[in-house]
């Protein structure tokens, strides 16, 4: 939900009930965000209107990780019906 632009928590909250048609209660999403900046995936400033939170070097690097490894599990599933 990030990308490149920041957002507060409560943004990506709206952003999953928008896009996605999910409603997260937001504990969840403020709890999974101190989670990922203490890993270092995420990065938080301050703002007039609250604290903004934005994709690190390390969290884009890990979620090509992620997508790439969605992306072979896929294939293997296509390579196994497709052979049958």
């Amino acid at each position: 939900m990030l990308g490149s632009k920041s957002m507060s928590g409560y943004a990506i909250t709206l952003s999953f009930a928008k896009k996605l048609g999910i409603i997260i209660n937001p504990s969840i999403v403020y709890s999974k965000l101190t989670l990922m900046e203490r890993e270092g995936l995420v990065s938080c400033a301050q703002s007039r209107r609250g604290r903004v939170y934005k994709t690190t070097d390390s969290g884009k690097k890990s979620l090509e990780n992620t997508i790439n490894s969605v992306d072979r599990v896929y294939g293997i599933i296509e390579k196994l019906l497709n052979s049958h």
